[in-house]
């Protein structure tokens, strides 16, 4: 997981970026040796009519507790749209003379939102790709098998979970533009050891791909480094009494506590073991999954002094002038409330085709995604640490 607005805004323009290399006529060729490659493809091809628009999918977390991921997410897509006549104005560009079309889905940030998201998606036969999903949980054989079959490009501005690129589980159409989390997982238990100086700790973690593997990670490398786990909990995202398992914990007198959920979680883990006195002293950690207005709005004062880890974002905001000087500005000034937005066909061009598949899957790509607000940094490579 991450905040995904920039990232998003990256995934988008990687998906237009293949859909422009895979058309077949825009130098003027087409006739017999597009519908010959069309033929050849095991997919086939998505053609367009003159003036017909490009359907992008987006399927992502935009309601119930977890919808700000996704809302940042869809404002990044909505921003890479227009941008595309390389001017970020407020009016949507255009791809290879098409208007773009954004046909907005709410995954739910769960298996059973991925499921009907992407079931609804896949059955629009012009659709030709889709930027999702926000939570791992959505994605994992669940909406990045459902695009594979069919020959769709599925491009995840924030799914982490190791499973997604794990090899024998990599789905041929499933790409992602967010970070591994073995790399977060093991920043994680690095900042435990050595920055904190934890012999001991104890993870907890709810049953979401994203949970259940930054957990695992984080314990394989913090016992590597000659640290203990006291206790491996589990929880549901659905549940709101964390007195058990945290009562459980106590027992021990851990350390360090790392729960890599999601909210209202990650603020009641917090809420409630600051309560137990046995905890008083232990470091309270959650990562980006946590990293909401949620936490602070649900868990209050008690959720101050704990952690949080997620990407840094600090070498953007430094180095790259797009991103400071025109991205965040656009950002700020035209998706100030949440909206989503569809263009309306107006352009008139010749017939443009797409293969939908390829001979061959397409690399797995990762990069670092964006926190929210002021970190202290490890690398700029690596996810950071901040404070609450």
């Amino acid at each position: 997981m991450s905040r995904p607005r920039w990232v998003a805004f990256v995934a988008v323009l990687g998906a237009f970026m293949l859909a422009a290399a895979g058309c077949a006529n825009d130098s003027g060729g087409g006739g017999g040796a597009q519908s010959a490659d069309c033929s050849a493809d095991q997919f086939g091809c998505l053609t367009l009519a003159s003036g017909e628009p490009i359907k992008i999918g987006t399927l992502l977390s935009i309601t119930g507790d977890n919808r700000s991921l996704g809302v940042d997410s869809q404002r990044g897509v909505e921003l890479a749209v227009d941008n595309l006549d390389g001017k970020l104005d407020g009016k949507p560009g255009q791809l290879l003379g098409h208007d773009i079309e954004l046909v907005n889905t709410d995954e739910t940030c769960s298996k059973e939102g991925g499921q009907s998201g992407a079931t609804k998606l896949v059955a629009d036969p012009k659709l030709l790709s889709v930027i999702g999903t926000s939570c791992s949980s959505a994605a994992l054989g669940v909406a990045d098998t459902i695009f594979s079959k069919k020959g769709i490009l599925l491009i995840s501005p924030s799914n982490t979970g190791p499973s997604l690129t794990a090899e024998g589980q990599h789905q041929p159409f499933y790409l992602r533009t967010a970070h591994n989390d073995k790399i977060q997982g093991a920043v994680v238990a690095d900042f435990a050891t050595q920055k904190l100086q934890a012999k001991t700790a104890a993870t907890i973690h709810d049953e979401s791909p994203y949970s259940d593997g930054l957990a695992a990670v984080f314990r394989q490398v913090f016992e590597k480094q000659g640290g203990k786990i006291t206790n491996d909990e589990a929880v549901q995202s659905t549940d709101r009494d964390m007195k058990p398992v945290l009562n459980s914990i106590s027992q021990n007198k851990p350390d360090f506590i790392y729960y890599p959920a999601f909210n209202p979680v990650c603020a009641l883990i917090a809420k409630q073991g600051r309560a137990i006195p046995a905890l008083a002293d232990t470091a309270l950690m959650g990562s980006d999954g946590c990293a909401a207005p949620e936490y602070v709005k649900v868990g209050g004062k008690s959720v101050y002094g704990s952690w949080s880890s997620s990407p840094d974002q600090s070498a953007q905001a430094a180095k790259n002038p797009f991103y400071s000087e025109q991205f965040l500005p656009a950002y700020k000034q035209q998706l100030a409330s949440r909206r989503s937005r569809s263009s309306t066909p107006t352009a008139t061009t010749p017939s443009t085709s797409w293969p939908r598949g390829s001979s061959g899957p397409p690399p797995t790509t990762a990069a670092p995604s964006p926190s929210r607000g002021p970190s202290s940094r490890t690398r700029s490579t690596r996810p950071a640490t901040t404070r609450a």
